[in-house]
């Protein structure tokens, strides 16, 4: 499948006001329909372009997707005091933006982070969820993983061009995304950092705000991590699709089948040759999102 790098077309942009004040943004791809829209939620760094080839593919299908800056990342507006980086004021920034664009229901697509809010949607919401697609991520979270995120997020080189970029982050995952192509290489990194200048070799800078490092720093990573495992449990009469990267090494195939121990209606597929998180620009996996969704009615 080949992957179009121009990002900036076929969504309409909205801009929502947080309860504090913040602009938040959302990509909204297609039209309301009597389908059940997807709201995308994104990871820790991670922004609503991540979802870009997914929400094209399946806007014309006749279906509206709904991609989450949160604040931050991408274009939403950074917040001046790193602590309200967290689970809860994030998903009640989302709650805000889509009570704004009239989201009853919807089938959410949660990558790592957003992945948590779904989950922690879901024990307060669950209404609103129709079924729910987790990309790497469950209800426990493997320590090696955190220990690796810590190590790079707000600290990784700035790149002089997207090449150099592609080699940092060839770096960071350690070998563990060997199955990507070039292409995807070219649509992880730019996904990632942002060009500002008039070069498209100059002046890169990450799409998030890094201050958001302090929030995952704070973590204690010699004493147990909680766990969520009441918050998946809410999803339990729901629909469910577990993916999981191969080489992931944040969540674990224990923890996977975990999660169909607990849950009969949890369908899961494994991402060849990616770890955390899979970009979901692939056809098969795009594919085996299709499959899931289509079966969702309610």
């Amino acid at each position: 499948m080949s992957i179009n790098f121009d990002f900036d077309q076929n969504f309409i942009s909205h801009f929502i006001k947080s309860g504090d004040g913040l602009n938040l943004h959302a990509r909204v791809y297609g039209q309301p329909s009597n389908r059940l829209p997807l709201v995308c939620l994104a990871g820790l760094t991670r922004n609503s372009i991540d979802f870009h080839m997914l929400a094209v593919k399946f806007s014309k299908m006749g279906r509206q997707i709904i991609a989450l800056d949160s604040r931050g990342r991408g274009r939403s507006d950074y917040d001046a005091n790193w602590q309200n980086y967290n689970l809860a004021i994030e998903l009640q920034d989302a709650l805000t933006i889509l009570a704004s664009l009239n989201v009853i229901k919807a089938i959410f697509i949660g990558t790592s982070r957003g992945g948590m809010m779904t989950m922690l949607l879901a024990s307060i919401k669950p209404e609103m969820i129709a079924g729910a697609v987790l990309n790497d991520i469950g209800p426990a979270l493997e320590i090696e993983g955190l220990r690796r995120i810590q190590s790079y997020v707000g600290q990784m080189a700035v790149p002089a061009s997207y090449n150099e970029a592609i080699k940092i982050l060839k770096f960071i995952s350690n070998g563990q995304f060997s199955g990507l192509s070039e292409e995807e290489w070219q649509y992880f990194v730019r996904t990632t950092w942002k060009n500002n200048g008039s070069d498209e070799n100059n002046q890169l800078e990450v799409r998030y705000d890094l201050s958001i490092a302090k929030s995952i720093q704070t973590i204690d990573l010699t004493k147990p991590i909680p766990d969520m495992w009441a918050q998946f449990e809410a999803l339990k009469n729901l629909p469910v699709l577990s993916l999981r990267g191969e080489h992931s090494d944040l969540f674990s195939l224990t923890t996977q089948q975990e999660m169909i121990n607990r849950h009969e209606c949890c369908e899961t597929y494994a991402v060849a040759g990616q770890a955390h998180a899979p970009l979901l620009a692939d056809e098969p996996t795009l594919a085996r999102i299709e499959q899931f969704i289509e079966k969702i009615t309610n």
